[in-house]
């Protein structure tokens, strides 16, 4: 396969929109060592006698008619002065939504009662509905305001917003604003330019994980995988995760990248890669902030964990201690990016949860073998929505390697990832939003999009070129998740022309190119429509035999109201009526033809003849039927 190597548009630091980001990256931290100098000099103001407040407190950077001093702030528009708080305290960002219509807040810094500097965030809603939570919030951090002021409280915080401060967006979790070249990765803004706006924080702290942040350098990184992760399928985690905050810019679907395998073939490490591009790349059982999740949890819960994570990737471990009862649902939630509607304790519908992030999951079993134990239909949307992808203990390395070797590999991520991790990401997105167009100009969604729609449209015909020369016929559902396949190339391609991904063109290509010639092999978890068929008609035999069947020799025994046919008095075979059958097939949109052929080519149909599999009628019998052997109900129809 032949990559054409590109070189992306930009420009030396000082010059391009990367010193842009740069700056506005620390941004707030700039806005508040502004006020931290005014804090400094209110704290000169001290021991002011109440006879000469208004002209002795410090009112730079306060709303007109305030004024602070070393212990207080104080409400100067009556006669006599107020003061409502017991530490000064100063505005220095006011915050709302994109359509400046919700999410009103206000940005404060403090010197609190122990003399620490501290930050302040006071949502309008909240002050509205219940003032006095909000001074015991601001109590707890050493914030105390006099009880008997609440009133004064709440008409400062006003009086802030409507002063000409810095206005930052609000938005409601990490990933891509929406139709804005911008991006918010943990508590880091990622733009150069934002109509309106000068920074981007997120709606509540607490919807961002502990664990999305930087640990050591790019570089660092970059040398540990480029030593330790040869692997194809170490790659493409890698790239999975890269890919991930650029669905919605790519116009792509949610998808569930699962990699299955037995014990000792290095899962967790393909977990751990994907999370490192974010965050902390330590295991579920380390010690630091992991970013990964256990399959050992409530539909709801997975549901929270992957709203918690939108914007980056999602990673889920042990498939296999999944105990929920609706996994094919679970599915399409997963893959739709909402959740359930839920009522809470008041009987009231709770904001569902929303996400838009890939998916990476492990564990020793398929989710065809899953739904399987779980009794459940697998569907033909379940094949583009979760891509299986079998492992091998070979794959953790290069071509050659031995045991003891990949087992080193192996050792070196595992510790590597938890000190070397979180900085690919928010560099490769700085990266990508620092081009410039044609005209040198910082590039819009716009051009974004439709340059990595062209990037993935190219992979593609590079991908379904070589199959065509491989002579691989594809279905409708596999050309489907081909290309996401492409998308996860296309973005690997761009990470290695940016400097963040260390490997080759040819060595990314040839990681997609064989992981998907695996994947096409695999058909224990393709969807095959006559098999779910020969699965149901089974499960319907083993439960219903004895309300739907009666003896062939048996005359004396009532037939049921529901007859299904007969069991043969020799061989205890299963005579089943045609148009019974025949019904059983439609229900799964196939001609009874075509199901009797793959029982009759597993040698669980006796036929009429050959190319006749439906029988004419005993004596005695008033309908055409299909002769299905014993042994049909105890065999194993997952495998040809």
């Amino acid at each position: 396969m032949t990559i054409e190597t590109k070189t992306l548009s930009t420009l030396p630091l000082g010059l391009s929109p990367l010193a842009k980001i740069m700056s506005n990256m620390h941004r707030e931290k700039t806005d508040r060592s502004d006020v931290k100098k005014l804090l400094r000099k209110a704290s000169q103001h001290k021991d002011i006698d109440l006879s000469v407040i208004k002209e002795m407190v410090f009112r730079e950077g306060l709303p007109e008619g305030y004024g602070a001093s070393a212990e207080a702030l104080y409400s100067l528009s009556g006669k006599v002065p107020v003061q409502f708080t017991f530490t000064p305290v100063f505005p220095y960002a006011k915050c709302f939504s994109a359509d400046s219509q919700s999410d009103m807040q206000l940005l404060l810094v403090a010197r609190n009662q122990a003399g620490k500097i501290i930050s302040i965030r006071i949502k309008m809603d909240e002050m509205y509905a219940d003032i006095d939570r909000v001074m015991a919030s601001l109590a707890h951090k050493g914030v105390a305001i006099d009880p008997a002021r609440k009133n004064e409280l709440i008409r400062f915080i006003l009086k802030c917003m409507d002063m000409t401060l810095p206005c930052y967006l609000v938005t409601p979790s990490m990933g891509m604003i929406d139709k804005k070249a911008a991006f918010l990765h943990g508590k880091t803004p990622i733009f150069c330019d934002l109509d309106g706006f000068e920074n981007i924080i997120p709606a509540s702290v607490k919807r961002i994980p502990e664990g999305i942040k930087e640990y050591g350098e790019l570089d660092q990184w970059q040398e540990l995988i480029v030593e330790h992760a040869k692997g194809d399928y170490q790659i493409f985690a890698i790239m999975l995760s890269l890919a991930s905050p650029l669905l919605g810019l790519a116009g792509q679907d949610i998808a569930i990248f699962h990699f299955y395998g037995l014990s000792t073939t290095g899962k967790t490490i393909l977990l751990q890669l994907s999370a490192s591009c974010h965050g902390y790349g330590g295991d579920a059982g380390s010690n630091g902030p992991s970013l990964i999740a256990r399959w050992n949890a409530t539909s709801n819960g997975i549901e929270s964990h992957a709203a918690l994570q939108s914007g980056t990737v999602v990673c889920l471990d042990e498939l296999g201690a999944f105990s929920g009862k609706e996994l094919s649902s679970l599915i399409y939630n997963l893959t739709s990016g909402v959740s359930k509607i839920r009522m809470d304790k008041t009987q009231e519908m709770r904001e569902p949860f929303r996400w838009n992030s890939f998916f990476v999951s492990s564990g020793e079993i398929s989710f065809s073998h899953k739904l399987r134990e779980k009794k459940q239909n697998l569907q033909g949307g379940h094949e583009h929505r979760v891509i299986n992808l079998q492992i091998f203990p070979e794959d953790a390395g290069a071509p050659g390697e031995g045991p003891e070797i990949i087992r080193q590999h192996a050792d070196k991520l595992k510790s590597g990832l938890e000190h070397f991790c979180g900085t690919a990401g928010p560099a490769f997105l700085c990266s990508l939003l620092s081009q410039t167009d044609e005209e040198g100009l910082p590039v819009s969604y716009q051009w974004l999009h439709e340059s990595v729609k062209a990037r993935i449209s190219e992979c593609e015909g590079l991908l379904l070129a070589e199959l065509v020369d491989e002579r691989y016929l594809l279905t409708d559902v596999q050309l489907r998740a081909l290309r996401r396949f492409s998308f996860v190339m296309a973005v690997g391609l761009m990470a290695q022309e940016l400097g963040i991904l260390p490997y080759s063109p040819e060595r990314i290509a040839t990681a997609v190119w064989e992981i998907v010639v695996r994947w096409l092999s695999d058909t224990s978890v393709q969807y095959n429509p006559v098999q779910q068929a020969l699965i149901d008609i089974q499960r319907d035999l083993v439960k219903r035999e004895g309300a739907h069947f009666v003896g062939l020799k048996d005359r004396e025994s009532r037939k049921p109201g529901n007859h299904w046919g007969y069991i043969h008095h020799t061989n205890e075979d299963f005579l089943i009526f045609a148009p019974v059958f025949e019904e059983w097939c439609q229900k799964h949109s196939l001609n009874a033809r075509e199901v009797a052929k793959e029982l009759a080519c597993r040698k669980l149909l006796r036929v009429e003849s050959k190319g006749h599999y439906k029988k004419r009628p005993l004596t005695g019998m008033d309908k055409c039927y299909y002769h299905i052997k014993r042994e049909f109900i105890s065999a194993d129809l997952n495998f040809a």
